[in-house]
């Protein structure tokens, strides 16, 4: 019974011995698992990061892509109109000096047009000149003989037109003084005919 009660002790003591160990194994084994996962998250998770910010590099990129090509077609249509502007401008600084040479050339065909008729016109005014005083003279001896007579007379025949309009003036002046007088006579023997009737 010593025996069986010796190997029974001794049975237990291996039992919990060796559940002593399976919990310590155990326990190593969800550590190490533990462990493990932990690692796997950690490295999932820095591989997610790293794919998350090559993700966004991409998109950088590919942002800055975009732009420097829109940038390039952008001074591909600004280098376009700079050279459009330049070809309108040339064409219109060509067609300016067109025009001016052309004014130029009209401007001193007139001129020279103008001065042959202003020469043209100087020398028949010189002539018409000449002939006016020529002219003049001839009448101013033709009538230097009766210019007395000529003068009396206009004279004569002005004094008399101022007298004339002097004396209608005049009488005029009377005829109107005496239509009032009238019209206050009259209307005033109507003032003293109804005096006297009231």
């Amino acid at each position: 019974m010593a025996k069986f009660l010796k190997l029974m002790r001794v049975k237990q003591e291996t039992l919990q011995n060796n559940m002593l160990y399976m919990k310590v194994k155990k326990a190593a084994q969800l550590w190490h698992l533990r462990t493990e996962t932990t690692k796997y998250m950690r490295r999932k998770a820095q591989d997610m990061a790293t794919q998350y910010k090559l993700i966004r590099l991409r998109r950088c990129f590919d942002a800055i892509k975009t732009k420097l090509r829109l940038e390039k077609k952008g001074g591909r249509k600004f280098a376009q109109v700079l050279e459009r502007m330049q070809l309108l401008d040339s064409a219109s600084m060509f067609q300016k000096w067109q025009q001016y040479t052309i004014a130029e050339r009209e401007k001193e065909r007139r001129s020279k047009r103008h001065g042959s008729q202003t020469l043209g016109l100087i020398l028949d005014r010189l002539v018409k000149r000449r002939l006016a005083t020529t002219l003049h003279s001839l009448r101013n001896r033709t009538q230097k003989k009766d210019f007395k007579t000529n003068y009396l007379k206009r004279m004569l025949q002005h004094c008399a037109t101022y007298r004339a309009r002097y004396y209608f003036n005049r009488w005029h002046h009377q005829k109107e003084c005496e239509k009032i007088a009238e019209t206050v006579n009259v209307s005033f023997s109507c003032v003293i005919t109804q005096l006297d009737r009231g």
